[in-house]
């Protein structure tokens, strides 16, 4: 037996707890819908869906905009709810041994300039040797909180180089006790490759691909893997292999990300030597795991600006002579749509992928909000 939409209204309990959730998730990757996208996505009674909504807008979850509606029917009053978590901002931090940056971005996914961070904050034990996901510690977030509240920001997220042991939550870095007045402010860790791939999948190239590889072109040299936009973390054999090939060819291809040769205009022999070893290098390590997974898409690091295609056409052409796929089977190749920003981007896709995540069983507290 079902329930009618007037039973759903009537209960004021663990049904419209339900649609609130509903909601909720439907909106997870657009910060603004019009009722009647809401409608037809959630698929939920009119009235049940009116009672979710009016019940969120109290708990400021989510806001409505006036506006007027555009095309068809243009002039007349639209409804739309926008989720306030998109109010949100972060400090997204790139330790990049380098050129450490941070950057400033909102979860509507307005990315900031860059600026650079002072190497004796950021790398406050040993430059040569940048900290990994495994290793930061109370004080290491003590140094990001106090950036995080100079900026008033609030969630911190680190991208690390080289490959993490986290869980597929994630890791957040320990609170210090000591400093009770700014442990509120979450940091999380993630690396460059794996907050690269979530940019991506969320925003940018891979947004309607189902499964994609995200190839990262830095000092260390990474991949990141994602399913129907979720990291996957099976891709550590492949990164330790990166890893060795990045150490053994560090000379060679540290001239495909120095900042200087990056910037400059028309083409460099140097680099583009470079890029094509590169593109047969990373192809060649890289065809097992293509082999298995066979992603949709590949996308190619876009800081390594003009060079990127050339990698791009480079380990698609290594992909088909090494991978033991048909044609028709192997991944598009291509560079990425956001750029230098892909990781930033990404910043934004796992605070909003795990606020929204933790969110979830806390639906059944109708007094949770977005600070909590």
């Amino acid at each position: 037996m079902t329930r009618s939409s007037r039973d759903w209204v009537s209960l004021d309990g663990e049904p419209l707890r339900l649609a609130e959730q509903i909601v909720i998730e439907t909106m997870a990757r657009s910060d603004v819908m019009s009722r009647s996208d809401l409608a037809a996505k959630t698929q939920l009674p009119r009235s049940t869906l009116v009672s979710a909504i009016t019940s969120l807008l109290a708990r400021g979850l989510i806001s409505g905009t006036d506006g007027l509606t555009k095309g068809p029917g243009a002039g007349r009053p639209s409804h739309q709810i926008r989720l306030t978590l998109a109010d949100k901002r972060l400090l997204f931090v790139d330790i990049d041994p380098t050129s450490p940056q941070m950057t400033l971005a909102t979860c509507r996914g307005d990315i900031g300039p860059s600026s650079d961070v002072d190497e004796t904050f950021v790398f406050a034990d040993e430059r040569s040797a940048p900290p990994s996901a495994t290793d930061l510690d109370p004080a290491s977030a003590l140094r990001f909180q106090a950036l995080a509240r100079a900026h008033s920001v609030d969630a911190v997220v680190v991208a690390v180089p080289g490959a993490t042991r986290a869980t597929s939550s994630g890791r957040a870095i320990p609170k210090s006790p000591s400093s009770p007045s700014v442990s509120g402010v979450p940091v999380a860790v993630e690396t460059y490759a794996n907050l690269a791939a979530m940019g991506e999948a969320w925003f940018g190239t891979t947004k309607s691909a189902t499964n994609a590889v995200y190839v990262s072109a830095r000092a260390m040299v990474g991949v990141g893997l994602t399913l129907d936009g979720r990291l996957l973390r099976s891709g550590s054999v492949t990164n330790a292999d990166l890893a060795r090939l990045s150490s053994e060819r560090q000379a060679e291809w540290r001239v495909l990300h120095d900042p200087a040769l990056v910037r400059a205009q028309g083409p460099d022999s140097t680099r583009e030597h470079a890029a094509v070893n590169f593109g047969r290098a990373v192809g060649e390590t890289i065809s097992n795991l293509v082999t298995t997974m066979e992603p949709d898409t590949m996308v190619i690091d876009g800081a390594l600006g003009d060079v990127a295609q050339l990698v791009a056409d480079t380990i698609s052409a290594e992909l088909g002579y090494r991978s033991r796929l048909r044609s028709d089977q192997l991944p598009h190749v291509r560079p990425s749509d956001l750029g230098a920003d892909a990781a930033a981007f990404g910043a934004v896709a796992l605070f909003r992928d795990r606020r929204l995540a933790q969110l979830a069983p806390a639906f059944h507290s109708p007094t949770v909000s977005w600070s909590d």
